[in-house]
């Protein structure tokens, strides 16, 4: 994952989840309000289910990423 440009800046980053059309979405962080997500993962529903059974981390999504269809 990127790391925030200033690194004051790492208590205002956030977790977000941008759904699509389907069951897909858009996981990253977000480091201020309406800014975006950077370096974010495209994955399906199925893979958010997977990783939280897991305690996984944002970095497991990354073998998800390919598998996300919309």
């Amino acid at each position: 994952m990127e790391d925030p440009p200033n690194p004051q800046q790492r208590n205002w980053r956030a977790l977000k989840y941008l759904r699509r059309n389907g069951p897909t979405g858009m996981l990253g962080y977000e480091y201020d309000p309406d800014s975006g997500i950077r370096g974010g993962y495209l994955v399906s529903d199925e893979a958010i289910h997977n990783v939280a059974q897991a305690g996984g981390d944002l970095e497991d999504f990354a073998k998800y990423q390919n598998d996300a269809k919309d």
